[in-house]
């Protein structure tokens, strides 16, 4: 695999932040693996890497995705509008779900959510091939500060998230442990354009189908430019391994289970004291 070297651009994020990615916002667009490094350190930054069948057979995940409903919003930390479903383990969320848990997509679809699971092992070896470093200190983290049981099984990951045809808006990536990569395997038919663009490097990467993107999406602005679909049946998936840094709050699933029926508990006797001083007009206190 080659290596380019890259020198980073000062570049004005405020220009970029949420904003629409376009393909004329940089000058070299990246159609090959490789292995992008800074010009001055020698540090690998990201890791670009068609895969062949051998290395990666993604007609099974690719069947399994066409099986799930994916839902339209807005991505609660970025506020970006996204068709996706979140996969792996959720943290806390206090005001939502206040206690740490599997997601939504492995209860709604256990067969799918396995298959996106399983093949977080063969994303996971290929990461450990392409940067045995990073991947050794990726690991040792989550090793140190996650619980197994919240980790995709063989892998440094925590969660991820499927997207579906999404044009992103430029951001960062955040609530991931810092300076390590996201892994993100895109399939794709019938589609052109949906590059992933780079301001800093003044580089777009294809992202070819049965493709693998490994990056510090937490230390680099990205977005996708425009996706214009060729055919009826032309789709664009994104699947993007990560490790959340919440989930090292998260206890043991039992424990957990005790300490939110604890919470609730307690909620349910504050609101009960409340109603009672309201009764006798009492003013509650603040």
């Amino acid at each position: 695999m080659k290596t380019i070297l890259v020198e980073r651009k000062q570049i004005d994020l405020e220009k970029y932040k949420h904003r629409t990615a376009l393909e004329t916002d940089y000058s070299t667009l990246l159609t090959e693996s490789a292995i992008i490094a800074d010009k001055n350190t020698g540090e690998i930054l990201c890791i670009y890497k068609e895969l062949d069948d051998e290395e990666l057979d993604y007609k099974p995940i690719l069947g399994a995705l066409n099986n799930v409903e994916f839902y339209t919003g807005k991505r609660s930390h970025s506020g970006l509008l996204s068709t996706s479903r979140v996969f792996g383990y959720s943290p806390r969320l206090t005001l939502r779900r206040d206690y740490c848990t599997s997601t939504s997509f492995a209860r709604d679809y256990p067969e799918e959510h396995a298959v996106v699971c399983n093949y977080g092992e063969k994303i996971a070896n290929i990461y450990h091939e392409s940067d045995p470093e990073m991947y050794k200190k990726h690991a040792e983290i989550t090793g140190e500060k996650v619980l197994g049981e919240y980790k995709i099984p063989k892998t440094p990951f925590t969660s991820g998230i499927v997207n579906k045809d999404n044009q992103l808006k430029y951001h960062f990536d955040t609530g991931n442990f810092k300076e390590v990569y996201s892994a993100m395997l895109v399939l794709k038919r019938d589609i052109a354009g949906g590059h992933l663009s780079i301001p800093e490097f003044d580089m777009g990467i294809e992202l070819k189908n049965n493709s693998l993107f490994m990056f510090d999406g937490q230390g680099l602005l990205h977005g996708v430019t425009p996706i214009f679909k060729k055919t009826a049946r032309a789709v664009r998936y994104s699947i993007v391994y990560y490790s959340m840094r919440q989930m090292w709050n998260c206890l043991p699933i039992t424990d957990e289970l005790i300490r939110i029926r604890k919470k609730k508990a307690e909620r349910e006797t504050k609101r009960l004291e409340r109603l009672k001083q309201q009764e006798q007009g009492i003013k509650p206190e603040l």
